[in-house]
C-alpha cells in the first residue's frame, strides 16, 4: 500500500538547476573578456620575452624580461582557464556541474589576485628602493660639490 502512495507522488529533481536569462549572460560576458585578456596576456608575455633576448646578450638584464613575461603568460594561462570555467558554468544545467565550475572558476580567480599581489608588492619595493637610491645619489653628488663657480670661491 505505501507504494501506491509514494509511486503516485510526483519527484522534484532537486539537482535542476535555474539560472536567470542575466545571469548567464554575465557568466558569458566573464568567459568572452576573460579570453581576450588571456590571449593578450600571452602574447604580451611572448612579447616580452622575445624582447629579453638583445637585453640578455648586451647588458646581461634580459632575466627581468623573462620574469615578467613568464608572469604575464602564467597570467594568460589562468585567464583562459577561469574563461572556460565560466562558460561551463553558465552552460551548466545541474547544481553539482554549477558548484564544481563556480569553485574552478574562483580558484582560478584567487591565483590571479595572489599573482597580482605579489607582482605589486614586488613593484612598491622596488619603487621605494629606486626613491632611496636617487635621493641617496643626489645627496651624495650635492655634497661632492664644492661651489657652482668652479671651486673659485673668493
Amino acid at each position: 500500500m505505501d507504494s501506491l502512495i509514494t509511486s503516485t507522488i510526483p519527484q522534484i529533481n532537486t539537482n535542476l538547476l535555474v539560472i536567470s536569462a542575466d545571469d548567464r549572460n554575465m557568466l558569458q560576458g566573464v568567459s568572452f573578456w576573460g579570453k581576450i585578456n588571456g590571449i593578450f596576456n600571452i602574447i604580451v608575455g611572448i612579447l616580452t620575452i622575445i624582447s629579453g633576448i638583445p637585453a640578455l646578450i648586451l647588458f646581461g638584464l634580459g632575466l627581468i624580461y623573462f620574469g615578467i613575461g613568464s608572469v604575464n603568460i602564467i597570467v594568460g594561462v589562468k585567464l583562459l582557464s577561469a574563461s572556460r570555467k565560466a562558460k561551463l558554468t553558465s552552460q551548466s544545467n545541474s547544481q553539482s556541474d554549477f558548484n564544481s565550475s563556480v569553485i574552478g572558476t574562483l580558484g582560478d580567480i584567487r591565483t590571479l589576485w595572489m599573482i597580482n599581489g605579489i607582482v605589486y608588492l614586488i613593484t612598491t619595493i622596488l619603487a621605494i628602493m629606486s626613491v632611496v637610491f636617487f635621493i641617496l645619489f643626489f645627496a651624495s653628488l650635492g655634497s661632492s660639490l664644492t661651489d657652482f663657480n668652479g671651486g673659485l670661491s673668493r
